[in-house]
């Protein structure tokens, strides 16, 4: 399973029902269904608005082949579409390259049609994060401490990929960062604050390893002793 699958799909898509400048209404009309499990009738709506020139339909179109729903499994016709929007977008601030960057990060995390690759990964996340509000305007390093959520408040789906973003930056694109001590404990506080559960979680395994390590620290006895 894709992370790009645990993280969008499960959640439903729930938050998003709410009508959100930039989103047409064909593509607003494939999110409600979506979010009540009726994907091929999503992926419809979806296909329609692609066709009529729409990147965030577009985006969306590659996001069911990349997750399997309402369509067989994909990964290649996934990243067709994600490069599609990338090569047609005009910024990084748009909400279609947001969606279609998140991914293709994800393809590059799971090696879903192209090779594992968590710097392409990685540099995919960056430009988005950078572009909606991460950066400074005269360039400079990424900030994810700029992002603040109550700028988002009206604008659900951008913040939903925001947190997905920073969930991927705060593991280091890696699926296995908790196994091998590389997350960012700030930057998945970042996406906790975005309402990322994943984030969430990995925050709460942190957190019991932390504990869990203290207590046998605690319990171990010196390596060597005084000797009378």
């Amino acid at each position: 399973m894709s992370i790009f699958k645990k993280l969008v799909f499960c959640l439903g898509l729930s938050v998003l029902l709410q009508a959100e400048e930039g989103v047409s209404a064909l593509v607003q009309r494939g999110i409600e269904f979506e979010s009540h499990g009726h994907n091929k009738e999503a992926l419809v709506f979806y296909t329609q608005a692609h066709k009529k020139g729409d990147l965030l339909a577009t985006a969306f179109v590659g996001k069911m082949y990349l997750g399997g729903w309402g369509v067989k499994k994909d990964a290649c016709r996934a990243v067709g579409y994600f490069e599609l929007v990338v090569s047609h977008g005009h910024n990084d601030k748009e909400l279609a390259m947001l969606v279609a960057k998140v991914g293709l990060a994800s393809a590059y995390v799971e090696g879903a049609c192209v090779s594992v690759d968590s710097a392409k990964a990685l540099k995919l996340v960056k430009d988005v994060l950078y572009a909606n509000g991460a950066g400074d305007v005269h360039g400079g390093a990424l900030r994810v401490e700029r992002l603040w959520v109550g700028d988002f408040s009206t604008t659900p789906l951008r913040k939903e990929y925001i947190g997905i973003a920073l969930y991927l930056l705060g593991n280091g694109a890696n699926p296995k960062a908790l196994s091998t001590q590389m997350i960012d404990i700030e930057t998945l506080k970042k996406a906790v604050e975005f309402d990322n559960e994943y984030a969430k979680r990995e925050l709460r395994i942190a957190e019991l390893a932390h504990q869990e390590k203290n207590k046998q620290s605690k319990n171990e006895r010196p390596t060597s002793e005084l000797v009378d």
